[in-house]
């Protein structure tokens, strides 16, 4: 006996999960606000995400056996393994955390729609932009498998403990380039206060304000 679930059951699961963050206008903008510092796939910075647990945002453009699509949508994923696909190719998978998705469109019929929480295999070919945002994880999303069979070869995979540990270092660091900035900062204000108190303050000349004429007889022969 099978039970129906609802969409909207099916997601409050998925929000107690951890999988969605239900996220509003304001987050999706803040996800996306760094989407101008965007690069070309970038095999480092993505190898440097999935060890460190750091969200990316991509530009993508569906391309595959089925459907190829005319438009690049914006996407942020959870990025937690890269390889090499039975086909050759260089793939990602990782969660779809939010953004327009090709598979939804199809699915609902409405060409902005979004998917959340979904697992999917990027071809890093149809990747045309990434950036890194500001949201780490450090947990292993739900569902995550790191025997993935649809990848012949892994490059990387994310691991929670490694992952955790970067971040610990990451905010380290951070944390002593703000003290050394903050530092700098207080020894430049010092500095300008001294050179106030200290420094000569240069009279400005006083114009003549004398009426014109007022002193010829005086000077006169």
């Amino acid at each position: 006996m099978y039970m129906l679930i609802s969409e909207s059951y099916k997601k409050r699961i998925q929000l107690l999960a951890g999988i969605l963050s239900e996220a509003d206008d304001q987050t999706k903008t803040q996800l996306l606000s760094k989407s101008g510092e965007r690069v070309p796939f970038n095999r480092a910075m993505m190898k440097q995400a999935i060890q460190n647990g750091q969200e990316v945002g991509l530009l993508f453009k569906s391309k595959n056996d089925k459907y190829e699509m005319p438009t690049t949508k914006y996407r942020i994923v959870q990025p937690v393994a890269m390889g090499t696909s039975s086909k050759g190719n260089t793939v990602i998978r990782g969660l779809h955390v939010l953004g327009q998705s090709e598979r939804k469109a199809i699915e609902t019929g409405v060409r902005s729609a979004e998917a959340e929480g979904e697992w999917r295999l990027f071809k890093a070919e149809n990747i045309k932009g990434m950036w890194i945002t500001d949201r780490l994880f450090s947990q292993s999303p739900p569902g995550f498998n790191p025997n993935d069979k649809q990848m012949r070869s892994v490059e990387v995979a994310f691991n929670p403990s490694r992952a955790a540990q970067n971040q610990a270092n990451m905010a380290q660091q951070q944390s002593q380039s703000d003290a050394e900035s903050q530092k700098q900062s207080d020894l430049d204000s010092m500095q300008k206060q001294i050179d106030q108190e200290t420094g000569e303050e240069i009279p400005e000349d006083k114009p003549n304000t004398a009426a014109p004429g007022q002193f010829d007889n005086q000077f006169a022969g």
